[in-house]
């Protein structure tokens, strides 16, 4: 297969602030590209940095591939079906799980060797598969404890909505769960924060499922709740907490929630018994989307939401003012500070090291023989 790589010329997208110090101006700039020929949209869901591969996803026949730096495609393989190591129709991540590979199938994470051979599965009970008609959610969170690679997952407390808590349920609730192949049941780690909003006993919010980055150089966990604006460092051998960066973030405001009594009251027809003021909010609240950590460089993208809390409480109406007045950004944090902040969000970005990261170019209008992507880097201002 003949394949096409692209130098693209120096593009940059600058963050322009009187608040950031001189010394602490940095820009994005699009510094290459990467084209894969395919007829098929290719979605990259991970990076290994001793093998310098991605890991790839074909969003029509579900293959999984390894792809180099120059587009080409070093191993591909048809997983579908049925028999050990497959996962059927059903896939949510595709990640390196330390010198091997692991596939999120139905409930059960498939483990293979570098070559794909199926070396095992892990099976788990906290729900999160799904039949995917397009893009998967990208990777599997994972760290190495001695020898042993360990699983991290968010865990969602009211399984999309099918299940009711109390007003004090979030008190002691856990953030995380972690599953390691080497024991049948996961632990579970991290309470919500005291100061949270979480911690309310009279307001249930929906988006309470945890947004977490392994920071491989610092070997750290980070966490980011979606409705407010901080993201936790935690230690991977204790969990426990390091350090809170607040987040200095455009137009972030106070959530809206519902009252415990009413989760399952207002249902949507088709949608289970979830109230549907959820999915309202989901349109209108500020919310953090995805974080990732590595080095010093922690990066956030975040929808602003309506401007100032509505009274909607129609889903299609709460879809328009959405679609007129949520923005999104991406925010870069070098520690305790922010460093650049762009009006857009990076389309399913894959992070490569501290200061690069790949994003996806999506298609829509016509069909291309070829998927394309694009790497940007997080550079310092002279």
């Amino acid at each position: 297969m003949k394949l096409k790589h692209t130098l693209f010329g120096l593009a940059c997208l600058i963050f322009h602030s009187a608040s950031f110090a001189q010394r602490n101006r940095y820009e994005v700039v699009l510094i290459d590209s990467i084209l894969v020929e395919s007829l098929e949209q290719i979605q990259i869901t991970d990076f290994s940095p001793t093998k310098d591969r991605f890991l790839a996803y074909g969003t029509k026949t579900k293959k999984c591939m390894e792809v180099d730096r120059d587009g080409n495609i070093i191993s591909e393989v048809d997983l579908t079906g049925e028999g050990p190591g497959h996962f059927g129709e059903g896939i949510t991540q595709l990640g390196y799980f330390g010198d091997d590979i692991i596939i999120n199938g139905p409930n059960v994470y498939f483990t293979y060797d570098e070559n794909w051979n199926y070396k095992g599965r892990i099976v788990y009970t906290s729900g999160g598969a799904w039949l995917p008609l397009g893009m998967i959610s990208g990777a599997p969170e994972v760290f190495i404890k001695g020898s042993s690679p360990q699983i991290v997952k968010p865990f969602d407390h009211t399984y999309f909505g099918s299940k009711k808590v109390s007003n004090n349920y979030f008190s002691t609730a856990k953030l995380i769960e972690i599953i390691s192949k080497s024991n049948d049941e996961a632990s579970y780690k991290i309470e919500y924060p005291k100061s949270s909003v979480y911690q309310s006993q009279t307001t249930f919010y929906n988006s309470h499922k945890a947004i977490i980055s392994y920071n491989k150089s610092k070997n750290r966990l980070y966490l980011a709740l979606p409705l407010e604006p901080v993201v936790y460092e935690y230690d991977v051998e204790t969990f426990n907490r390091i350090e809170s960066i607040p987040l200095n973030l455009v137009r972030f405001k106070e959530p809206q929630g519902i009252p415990f009594e009413d989760q399952h009251k207002n249902g949507r027809r088709g949608f289970g018994p979830t109230n549907q003021l959820n999915a309202v909010y989901a349109y209108t609240n500020s919310s953090i989307h995805k974080i990732s950590s590595e080095g010093e460089v922690t990066i956030i993208e975040y929808q602003t939401g309506t401007e100032g809390n509505t009274g909607i409480k129609d889903i299609q109406e709460a879809s328009q003012r959405a679609k007129k007045e949520s923005e999104t950004f991406t925010v870069f944090y070098k520690g305790m500070d922010k460093v650049a902040e762009v009006k857009k969000a990076y389309t399913r970005f894959v992070r490569i090291d501290e200061y690069h990261f790949l994003s996806h170019e999506i298609n829509t209008e016509e069909e291309l023989d070829y998927s394309k992507f694009y790497i940007y880097e997080l550079k310092k201002v002279n």
